[in-house]
Formats: C-alpha cells, sequence, structure tokens
C-alpha cells in the first residue's frame, strides 16, 4: 500500500510505501518515493498540484 506524500522543495507528489514511511520516521523525515526520489514531507494537507509520473507507472502495476 500507498500513500501520495507531496515533496516541499519542487512541488512534485509522490507514492510512498508503508515501509518507506517507517524508514523515513526514523531517518529524520526523508522518505524515499516508490520513483527513487527523497521526499521531504511538505504538509500534508498542502493540494496536489503535480504528481510524478514514474510513481504514478509503478502504482498502475
Amino acid at each position: 500500500m500507498t500513500i501520495e506524500m507531496t515533496d516541499g522543495q519542487t512541488n512534485l507528489t509522490h507514492h510512498v510505501t508503508d515501509e518507506s514511511m517507517a524508514q523515513g520516521r526514523r531517518a529524520g523525515g526523508r522518505y524515499r518515493a516508490i520513483c527513487g526520489a527523497r521526499v521531504l514531507s511538505a504538509s500534508l494537507a498542502a493540494p496536489v498540484r503535480r504528481r510524478c509520473q514514474t510513481c504514478a507507472m509503478w502504482r498502475r502495476r
């Protein structure tokens, strides 16, 4: 299962797995998206503006 997380630096929304969420919490708040990008979370209430196409492709599999 994945959740959408918007990167606070790029405003690009990625998909992050539950496992990556747990690892990111332990690593100080940097999360690995399924596309491989490192994500610094914006507010979880931030509206989605742009979605990562690579994450979207992996999510559809």
